[in-house]
């Protein structure tokens, strides 16, 4: 019992201290990965998610 209030604890706390803004703030970076991200957030969804996903590994963001 002990254990599923630490994990309930957990939770919320991760709920309750993430991000406060709505804001979405754009990467300052010119890699492959800030531009499919000023795509998405200009309401172009058509974007190929794999390379998307693949090129946040690869971004120096990532490091950061």
């Amino acid at each position: 019992m002990k254990n599923i209030a630490t994990l309930i604890a957990i939770i919320c706390s991760v709920t309750v201290f993430g991000q406060t803004t709505t804001k979405v703030i754009l990467p300052t970076f010119n890699d492959k990965y800030s531009k499919f991200v000023k795509q998405l957030e200009a309401g172009n969804t058509t974007i190929n998610y794999r390379e998307f996903r693949e090129k946040f590994i690869e971004s120096e963001q990532l490091e950061q």
